[in-house]
This record gives structure tokens, sequence and C-alpha cells, in this order.
């Protein structure tokens, strides 16, 4: 078997840091409508001061920033390593949400570290927080009855396709070519994407749609939810949902 050689290790940042420059600049629709969910986040969420407590506020916000690290992956061309961050991302929104419906979490979260015991507790109460999180979600009759659903597909999709190494996440990028002429087998594993190439479109895509999934679920983790900025999130989710239909409708 023969194996391409990977970009010298220089190369790989600069390669990254080119399509980081070319998305940027390009001004394209995807990188406008991720723009204006962060500024949801950081602005109309963040500044309506949520009743939030000290471990929901912390989750949430990492939540925000590993989004937010995950747009910057994906901009790089590098799709594998884009939805781990995703899946990281929702589960600690949905980390955050089940603190909200059971503030005794909180302590079984910042206690995960202290001792053996207190590790199994916290495993035991947050393993399948996305699940559990949407199932609570459709419980409360507040958002359309298709959420739930979209959370599990959007986060077993991350994990099969990235989020854990399985044959998804690694074999889509793989090439293999024979060579009849010395019986070997060429394997290339591509890892970075030019700018405007199909993969980097995708995880640009699949970025819109966690943190729209985001940005509902940080807004909803509170019994008295601001009229204002509930009517902000509609307004940009209006914007997303729209793009997205089309994309889908284009293909």
């Amino acid at each position: 078997m023969k194996f391409y050689a990977t970009p010298p290790f220089e190369e790989y940042f600069i390669s990254a840091e080119e399509n980081i420059k070319n998305i940027l600049s390009s001004g394209g629709e995807q990188i406008i409508l991720l723009e204006e969910i962060h500024q949801f986040l950081v602005g109309s969420l963040m500044q309506s001061e949520p009743e939030w407590s000290s471990a929901q506020a912390m989750l949430s916000v990492n939540s925000m920033m590993v989004w937010l690290s995950a747009i910057r992956t994906a901009s790089t061309g590098h799709m594998a390593s884009t939805l781990p961050l995703l899946r990281a991302s929702l589960e600690s929104a949905c980390y955050a949400y089940l603190i909200w419906k059971d503030p005794l979490l909180e302590d079984t979260w910042l206690e995960r570290h202290d001792d053996n015991e207190k590790l199994k507790e916290c495993r035991k109460a947050f393993t399948g927080a996305v699940f559990e999180c949407s199932k609570h979600i459709g419980s409360r009759d507040i958002i359309d009855e298709s959420f739930p659903s979209m959370m599990n597909y959007a986060y077993q999709q991350a994990i099969d396709h990235g989020g854990h190494p399985n044959p998804k996440s690694i074999l889509t990028d793989l090439s293999v070519r024979d060579h009849s002429d010395d019986r070997f087998v060429s394997v290339n594993l591509a890892s970075i994407f030019a700018t405007e190439s199909a993969p980097v479109m995708r995880m640009l895509f699949a970025c819109l749609e966690f943190g729209k999934l985001i940005a509902i679920i940080l807004t909803i983790s509170t019994k008295q939810m601001d009229k204002r900025v509930l009517a902000k999130l509609h307004e940009v989710l209006a914007k997303v949902d729209d793009y997205m239909m089309a994309i889908v409708a284009e293909n």
C-alpha cells in the first residue's frame, strides 16, 4: 500500500488560514447568516441577562464558543474536525438545559472530578443529555413538535460523520487507486478542501443547523422568556430556514 505524503507542517496551516480569509471575504450567505446567529447569541440573548445559574451560564457560553470554533474549523476546509466540535457544542447546550430543568444537577456537574463516585454519578446524570433534553423540550409544547427529532437526528449525524471515528467520517474522504504495474494500492485521505468545494459548503451548512439548535435551546432554558428575545430569534431563524430550504430544493 502506498500513501500520498500529507502536506508539510507549515503548508497545512498556511492553506487553512488562506481558506479562512477567502471564506470571510467572500461575503457568502452562509457566513452572513452564521454571523447573525452569533450576534443573536452574544447580543440579544446575553444582553437580556437571562436568569441562568452559574453552571448553566458557563455551559451556555461554552456552547457558543465551541460552536464558533466549529465555524472556524469548517472555514479552514478541514471537514473531518468540524463535526466533533458541533457535537460538543450541542452537548454543552443540553447540559445547560438539564441543569435549568433540575438545579440539583449543578452540583453533580461541578463535583464530577471530586472522586470516582462523583464521576459515576455525573456520567449517569448526563449520559444521553441530548435525548433527555429533546424529550423535555417536546413535553413543554412551546416549539414545533418536529424540533426534538431534529435535535436527535443532527446529533446522530454528527457522531456518524466525525464525532466518533466511524467509517462514514473517514471513508467518505478516502480515495483508493490500484497500481496494476507494481501491485500497490495508493491511498489518499483528504484533509483540507478548497474554499468553495462541496464538503466545505456542507460543513458550513451543518454549522448553521447546529447554530439554530443551540440558539433555540439556550433561549428556552428559562421559565420567563423575554418576548423581545423570542421575536429576534424567530426573525433570525426565519432567514436561516428560508436559506436552508432553498439549498435543499436546489439539490
